[in-house]
């Protein structure tokens, strides 16, 4: 009686830290018997008033803070006990744990544990969006604890209860929630067509290429160097001049699985190989050659593929070519066909995207935890209902990802059923609808 009496207990800085702690554990295993006999006997006492009070006041003690996070995630189970914490200001505690102590994640989850109890209706939800910047800390926790999935978890599944109404979606998105999800999505390994054509055209990609021999008999010799200088400017016409052939996407995905590495600057190694020269007209139409390509993997199958001429759209950059040492060959039957202008002369095709088949669907490409996978999707969803604006973003910026994720969890009902809600949401405004049938919706 004295401890529950005395107001002034937390504003004394003299008392030891652990009793009020042992306080708060007592009081959070009260709370959480869940009884309404209990949570009235508590409510008399002016529970809520103290655990405000101690949070306000000891704001550098981790364990306090937890401690009373704890007991408030007890009583607001009881929904009636959420308009009381709103009238104490019990929010703005909350954020000052996003803002002071966002260093440690367990307090973080705690915190949006409770934002997520907090959430009952639309109203409180509107309160905590507009009034609090609650989307703003939220976005700000989400950059910070990005390789965290269990505070990105909870952030999402906090975002879907907060923006459920489309006013609170929207300011959402001015937070720039959308764009973050988007970019955490191509985090798993993949990125978009766009993406990949600007940061080709801005030659942030670097080429190395690889140049094999032609003769099948001498490929165990052509690979003991790892490093050969090549300083010829092979532009396309010169490459296409000299015979080089850009392989079909089902090799190319093949080895680019080796070569494609999780860096600030991706690096990606593209293939060339040389055909046989053999006594032909050059206007021959489509022909079998054989062709000496090389793979790491020597227990996988040789498998036939179409290799079609390299279709290029900027000069290629001089770069060292490197050779995959103790590689074992493979001849493989080709078709190939000659691209010709009306000058005769053998030029690459101006086909921006060349590059959408290229890149293989791998494990590293999506998130590989479908629950978070399924509330980013939830996340995104909420952002696009009645909001053609937000679902032209996800349709042009996002929904390469989506697919890849319904194509890796496509035995996981909930990822195909959340996938299938987002798509449907982006798809009733006809501004979008084609920005994802180009993407290859239908296909998937």
């Amino acid at each position: 009686n004295k401890y529950w009496k005395s107001s002034s207990l937390c504003s004394n800085h003299n008392e030891n830290e652990k009793v009020l702690l042992l306080i708060c554990n007592v009081l959070s295993n009260i709370s959480s018997a869940e009884d309404e006999t209990i949570n009235n006997q508590l409510l008399k006492k002016g529970i809520f008033s103290l655990l405000l009070n101690l949070m306000n006041t000891y704001v550098d003690s981790i364990e306090i803070q937890k401690a009373v996070l704890q007991c408030l995630g007890n009583l607001l189970y009881i929904t009636s006990n959420v308009d009381r914490v709103l009238k104490l200001k019990g929010d703005i505690a909350i954020l000052r744990i996003f803002a002071t102590m966002y260093f440690d994640p367990e307090l973080v989850v705690l915190a949006l544990q409770l934002l997520k109890l907090m959430c009952i209706n639309k109203a409180v939800c509107y309160h905590l969006v507009t009034k609090s910047d609650i989307c703003v800390k939220i976005h700000d926790m989400m950059t910070e604890y990005y390789k965290n999935h269990r505070v990105m978890l909870n952030c999402c599944e906090a975002l879907v209860r907060l923006i459920a109404d489309p006013q609170c979606a929207q300011v959402a998105f001015q937070c720039s929630i959308v764009s973050f999800l988007g970019k955490y999505l191509e985090r798993g390994g993949e990125m978009s067509d766009a993406l990949f054509s600007q940061m080709l055209r801005e030659k942030q990609i670097q080429y190395s290429t690889i140049f094999n021999p032609c003769d099948e008999n001498e490929n165990e010799n052509e690979n003991e160097n790892e490093n050969d200088d090549i300083g010829d400017d092979y532009s396309p016409k010169n490459v296409f001049d000299d015979g080089f052939f850009f392989c079909s996407p089902p090799l190319l995905s093949l080895l680019l699985e080796i070569s494609i590495k999780k860096k600030k600057k991706i690096i990606i190694t593209i293939f060339f190989f040389k055909m046989l020269k053999e006594k032909e007209q050059a206007n021959t139409k489509s022909e079998t050659r054989k062709v000496v390509i090389t793979r790491v993997n020597r227990r996988q199958s040789t498998q036939p593929v179409n290799i079609t001429p390299l279709q290029m759209h900027e000069p290629l950059l001089k770069t060292r070519s490197k050779t995959l040492g103790n590689l074992r060959s493979r001849t493989v039957p080709t078709n190939t066909r000659s691209n010709k202008t009306q000058t005769g002369n053998s030029t690459p095709l101006a086909n921006k995207n060349w590059l959408r088949n290229v890149i293989p669907v791998n494990e590293n490409a999506v998130i590989k935890n479908s629950e978070l996978f399924v509330v980013i999707v939830k996340v995104l969803t909420n952002c696009c209902a009645g909001q053609e604006q937000n679902a032209v973003y996800v349709a042009r910026n996002v929904s390469v990802q989506i697919l890849l994720g319904m194509e890796f969890h496509t035995h996981s009902s909930s990822v195909l059923l959340e996938c299938g809600k987002l798509l449907a949401n982006v798809a009733t405004f006809q501004v979008a609808a084609p920005h994802l049938m180009k993407k290859g919706t239908a296909k998937v």
